[in-house]
């Protein structure tokens, strides 16, 4: 018979408590981002739509 599925506790808890650091991470590339103020030329047509949303 099969094993089944097995978890790791452990390293899921401990990918749990890194969550706020890439949240942190995420929030500073947004802002860099951001930042870099691209025309509009420069993201071509479809760069363009995904700019807007």
């Amino acid at each position: 018979m099969s094993p089944g599925m097995q978890t790791n506790i452990e390293a899921i808890s401990g990918y749990a408590r890194k969550l706020p650091h890439y949240e942190q991470e995420a929030d500073k590339f947004r802002d860099l981002v951001d930042a870099a103020d691209v025309t509009d030329e420069a993201w071509g047509i479809m760069g363009a739509f995904a700019k807007q949303g």
